[in-house]
């Protein structure tokens, strides 16, 4: 939870010189970073592999709580805007992030095709998504059961695998 307030703290309530300007991406990319490590918690699937599932996963699953718009715009959030972001360093693709702007957030355009996100209802969504699921952890020995204590240890148990590499 630190690092969400320490987002809202740097990206949304300092007032930085124009010569800095506000950071747009930088506040998107952890958001939905932290969606795939705390997908892989919630949905056992620990991998590697599965982090684009993962990531959709506790977006469409949790953040739509929130937001029912998550349902139908996981898929272009993950690839355009996390994926895109991390691996080529811009989104993949037309992009348009704003600030205070929370009527406009998650909303498609077509021709071409764009999602919208807005920094300030990213953040307090996510934050509201992560007290829902750190209050909502239950108890159950089905891996597979998405939000379960079980799923979430066995995607522990993954990621903190550890093998070592041949020299």
């Amino acid at each position: 939870m630190k690092s969400v307030k320490r987002t809202r703290i740097l990206y949304l309530q300092t007032k930085l010189p124009p010569e800095v300007g506000c950071g747009f991406f930088e506040p998107v990319t952890l958001i939905l970073c932290w969606c795939d490590f705390l997908g892989a918690l919630y949905s056992g699937k620990g991998d590697w592999k599965d982090s684009t599932e993962r990531a959709e996963i506790f977006i469409k699953e949790v953040m739509y709580k929130f937001n029912s718009k998550y349902v139908q715009s996981s898929k272009a959030l993950v690839r355009s805007y996390r994926h895109g972001i991390v691996h080529g360093y811009t989104p993949g693709g037309n992009f348009n992030i704003l600030l205070n702007k929370p009527e406009e957030h998650l909303m498609q355009l077509h021709r071409p095709h764009v999602l919208k996100v807005d920094i300030n209802s990213l953040v307090d969504d996510f934050e509201k998504s992560v007290e829902w699921f750190a209050n909502n952890l239950f108890e159950t020995s089905d891996p597979n059961i998405h939000g379960g204590l079980a799923a979430l240890n066995k995607a522990r148990q993954i990621m903190l695998k550890y093998e070592n590499e041949e020299t």
